[in-house]
């Protein structure tokens, strides 16, 4: 049951979150791969950067407007792919798509989502996908997600396997664990575990292309982390990548996708969308990516905290004040549009 608690700070909303959730739910969302270094590092890339704001700049009223694979946002921001909404609150991915459509933000719907494809509104809907050993339901999951006007389908490729999360082997449970969009198919489990288990550790090269040959809508590729790859990932047809270590869950010592992020975009060198996963917490980080050369930012846990404490009204309020401070930081540092940005962040090691 959601509580309302007032909080004003991504530290406070995560205390909050961690008091009404149940422990294996709280370390499900909480907890990184092996050590967590990862995790933690995420966070201190963006506190190694600082903010050089232009002075007599007149931006009293900024604009954050961003347009992204053709989908305009009213700030470069989307709600990244978590599967399982409903273990942290009954009203699920219901509420967090709900609540980025409110907002005019985008929302990216994960494979392993608790509430169907064809039960999301949205105009700003991307679809998260994995590649499964059976090539027939991957197509048809696709096919679903574009039928339900779904705008782009994002291709995750750090997860061959399941990281070592220490957190959720001490408190796993088995119940609720259920995926909604493997119902249609008596192949696969739709427990979580037992979907997991049909998910292909041998993705390669080949496999994006058939993608983008079938999807019919851009395909995104998101777990990027070498300049190289996100080369190679356009050369094979994705119109965008996702510089991500997946929230610092898979690889305990993945570098943080903020520091790498420029090399990416100087390889990319406009041919592809760029966006940034891993970290993003408030106004300055979003602004920070985006000053970097990310076209968005993909904002995870901060949202499911959100739906833990308050529903889709507790989504919307932490949502809505991020918005707010984008647009306040903006006129902080002089920037009237997110063009204005390039040159106002500090690039340690650069």
């Amino acid at each position: 049951m959601a509580v309302k608690v007032e909080v004003r700070t991504p530290e406070e909303l995560e205390r909050a979150a961690a008091r009404v959730l149940p422990a294996a739910v709280r370390d499900f969302v909480a907890g990184g791969a092996d050590d967590e270094v990862a995790l933690a590092g995420n966070l201190a890339a963006f506190r190694r950067r600082t903010l050089h704001p232009r002075v007599l700049a007149g931006a009293d009223d900024p604009d954050p407007a961003a347009e992204v694979l053709g989908a305009r946002l009213a700030a470069p921001v989307l709600v990244a792919p978590m599967g399982m909404q409903r273990l942290v609150h009954a009203d699920g991915e219901l509420a967090t798509s709900g609540a980025a459509a409110e907002l005019g933000l985008g929302f990216v719907l994960a494979t392993g989502s608790s509430v169907p494809i064809e039960e999301i509104a949205g105009p700003a809907r991307w679809f998260q996908l994995y590649l499964l050993a059976d090539r027939t339901v991957t197509a048809d999951l696709v096919r679903r997600a574009v039928d339900a006007g779904c705008r782009a389908v994002v291709l995750t490729v750090d997860a061959p396997v399941v990281g070592n999360r220490p957190r959720d082997n001490r408190t796993r449970t088995s119940g609720g664990w259920r995926n909604a969009n493997f119902d249609p198919y008596p192949s696969i489990d739709a427990e979580h575990h037992g979907y997991v288990s049909t998910i292909r550790p041998d993705i390669g090269w080949a496999d994006l292309a058939w993608l983008v040959e079938t999807a019919g809508v851009p395909v995104v590729v998101k777990g990027v982390l070498r300049p190289e790859d996100a080369v190679r990932a356009v050369e094979h047809g994705a119109a965008g990548v996702v510089v991500s270590n997946h929230g610092g869950r898979q690889l305990g010592r993945a570098v943080a996708p903020l520091d790498v992020l420029e090399s990416v975009v100087d390889a990319v060198a406009g041919r592809a969308a760029v966006l940034l996963d891993g970290g993003v917490r408030r106004a300055a980080d979003v602004l920070t990516a985006v000053a970097l050369g990310a076209d968005a930012v993909l904002i995870g846990r901060l949202a499911l905290w959100a739906l833990a404490v308050g529903a889709r009204e507790g989504v919307t309020a932490v949502l809505g004040g991020l918005l707010a401070d984008i647009r306040r930081t903006m006129t902080l540092l002089g920037a009237r549009t997110l063009a204005d940005l390039p040159g106002l962040v500090s690039s340690p090691g650069r």
